[in-house]
């Protein structure tokens, strides 16, 4: 646990772009609230590394967003189960059913199907949301964690170094 947590403070003090950080983030977001079917987690997973984004933000923000798919899976339940009912969309839905690889995907469920039209809503606002976070970051606190003790404790070791160059 000490060892994630000084990696996502030598991410944030890295001269890795805010974007890449944010695009890892919104990588997590997908992964999180698709993780119910491993397919879908792969697919996401072959995104992350043909783009470039962030690994390290990728497992934590999943590891994040997993927890909070939990809360709200009622709620993509809902949503999910409305826009599969929705009459104008059926021959769509048939049109992707009948797509060999569409079926591993399960988005004929209505957790999924909601799960996923959740993270579609709220990836603008999260990618937009971590890079002003990364940047207030970057230039009003990280010299005071940097002066945090634990902070210094952890940088006397090496196998803990959290300063600029990880």
């Amino acid at each position: 646990m000490i060892k994630q947590i000084t990696n996502f403070i030598k991410i944030l003090n890295s001269d890795v772009k805010e974007e890449e950080i944010a695009l890892g983030i919104v990588l997590g977001l997908f992964a999180g609230f698709l993780s119910i079917v491993p397919f879908n987690f792969i697919l996401v997973f072959i995104l992350l590394l043909i783009l470039k984004a962030n690994f390290s933000m990728f497992f934590v923000s999943f590891a994040i967003f997993k927890l909070i798919s939990l809360v709200i899976d009622p709620l993509g339940d809902v949503i999910g189960y409305f826009v599969l009912k929705l009459k104008f969309l059926h021959s769509f839905f048939s049109f992707l059913s009948s797509i060999p690889l569409m079926n591993f995907t399960q988005f004929n469920y209505s957790v999924v199907m909601g799960d996923f039209i959740l993270a579609i809503v709220l990836t603008p606002f999260i990618y937009i949301l971590s890079i002003k976070l990364v940047k207030n970051y970057r230039e009003k606190l990280k010299e005071k964690v940097q002066k945090f003790k634990i902070v210094q404790a952890l940088n006397l070791t090496n196998f803990f170094k959290i300063d600029k160059e990880g």
